[in-house]
């Protein structure tokens, strides 16, 4: 048995529209790395060939995780179609929660990831009315632009139920956390249960208890004091008995 966990990171993308390949970025934010390598796990970065992951890099990993980012691309889905099937925690973080609650809906649907037109539907896919994202327009509660010297600025508290995995990993049920989002999730599919949101009503937190899927809105990996990465980390090493 190996010693420590192996975390893997899907990357952030920029593509470019000029068709040059050279212009496509892959980028992993070095903060998710710095935590899980905090956490005692070894952080592994998902790089794309031709758009897609190999089942080999899956494999080589422990548990994945989904960071924020502008773009939800395709090979996102593809990595829950794996976690989902070979029973591997996730954890995703604001347009990474966005990914597994759209994901949620589309197994509800039995629609398998397999070509990018599929993941559309669930933005025009409706429930009662709504689409599954919705964008918020000038909402200072939820979307702010900081740095290094402003974050507290862009706090606000997520209420966590009790009953949930996430307030067990947080040991409370009020969460004071960093936001950055301008879009939000209205529901989730049967794979997800709604497990924290704000005195506003806005969703901010999903999981999955016996998948340990977790999502949360808010950025855990900005903030130090944050405990959601490593406790979720050794939720995993529990679990596996390591």
């Amino acid at each position: 048995m190996k010693d420590k966990l192996v975390i893997g990171i899907i990357p952030g993308i920029e593509l470019y529209k000029n068709d040059d390949p050279y212009e496509d970025k892959y980028f992993i934010v070095n903060n998710y790395a710095k935590r899980v390598f905090a956490s005692n796990a070894i952080p592994i970065g998902l790089l794309l060939n031709d758009g897609k992951l190999s089942l080999e890099q899956l494999s080589l990993c422990d548990a994945f995780i989904i960071p924020g980012g502008i773009k939800i691309d395709p090979s996102i889905y593809q990595l829950l179609e794996y976690a989902k099937d070979n029973n591997k925690p996730v954890l995703g973080v604001c347009m990474g929660m966005q990914a597994m609650s759209i994901y949620s809906v589309l197994n509800d649907k039995g629609v398998k990831p397999t070509i990018q037109d599929e993941y559309r539907v669930a933005y025009d896919e409706m429930k009662n009315n709504k689409p599954v994202l919705h964008r918020l327009d000038n909402n200072e509660k939820h979307f702010h632009i900081v740095t290094r010297d402003n974050i507290d600025f862009a706090r606000h508290e997520v209420i966590i139920d009790n009953n949930s995995l996430l307030n067990q990993l947080y040991e409370g049920n009020i969460v004071n956390g960093v936001s950055l989002h301008g879009v939000v999730v209205q529901y989730v599919g049967s794979l997800l249960n709604v497990v924290g949101h704000t005195d506003d009503g806005i969703i901010e937190a999903v999981e999955n208890k016996d998948l340990l899927w977790i999502g949360v809105q808010y950025h855990p990996e900005i903030d130090d004091n944050d405990i959601l990465i490593n406790n979720f980390i050794k939720e995993i090493e529990r679990r596996k008995n390591i």
